[in-house]
């Protein structure tokens, strides 16, 4: 009712996502002509110079999570599908990186040292600049619940670093196409991201083919 009250007020309603136009045209459909959507701006010239010379790990051959270490953003899901991966694959010197902080960190910190492959999970807490990570890295992982418009998606994209995310709302599908400029699984899939993981390291996907 209140959004109701303030709409009609203005001319346009300004959404970040296709899917947040949708939602807006079901739930309000009285002022449904007057929501569009605009993305946000990327500075594609400004990721890519602050990515050049910015601190990377040595490994050749990584995964990266960069990400808030809230609840919602689901890293179980990752460090389960990582450890399958591991234990399924030849590749025994690939690592995961989760760059980032918040009031998960230390309950998954906990659970990825209870796991096979622990000695390749490495936590690196909060840096100013992970742009370095995301440039090298094979892909990118986001396993969010719930997004908005996940702004590191488009930070790895513009890196031409492939992206494997999980197909939640709102706007990650749009961000990879649906499935044309990256790989999607379903949110809290284990199997499906531990698949992604497979097609990456084993096929080697050149991003500029999809």
């Amino acid at each position: 009712d209140n959004v109701q009250k303030f709409v009609r007020y203005y001319d346009k309603v300004i959404a970040l996502s296709d899917s947040f136009v949708a939602d807006y045209k079901v739930l309000f459909p009285n002022t449904a002509n007057k929501v569009m959507r605009i993305y946000n701006p990327i500075r594609i010239k400004e990721i890519q110079e602050l990515a050049c010379g910015a601190d990377c790990p040595l490994d050749p051959k990584y995964f990266i999570v960069c990400c808030r270490m809230h609840w919602h953003k689901d890293i179980n899901t990752v460090l389960y599908a990582f450890d399958k991966f591991s234990s399924e694959t030849t590749h025994k010197d690939i690592k995961l990186y989760l760059v980032g902080d918040g009031e998960k960190r230390a309950e998954w910190q906990n659970l990825a040292q209870t796991l096979p492959s622990s000695d390749r999970i490495i936590f690196t807490g909060e840096k100013s600049n992970p742009l370095g990570y995301i440039k090298n890295a094979m892909a990118l992982i986001m396993s969010s619940y719930n997004e908005g418009l996940p702004f590191v998606l488009c930070e790895a994209q513009s890196l031409n670093t492939l992206c494997i995310a999980s197909n939640c709302k709102s706007g990650t599908g749009e961000i990879v196409q649906h499935g044309n400029a990256g790989l999607l699984f379903e949110a809290g899939d284990i199997n499906g991201l531990a698949n992604a993981m497979h097609q990456v390291a084993d096929t080697s996907i050149d991003i500029q083919a999809l």
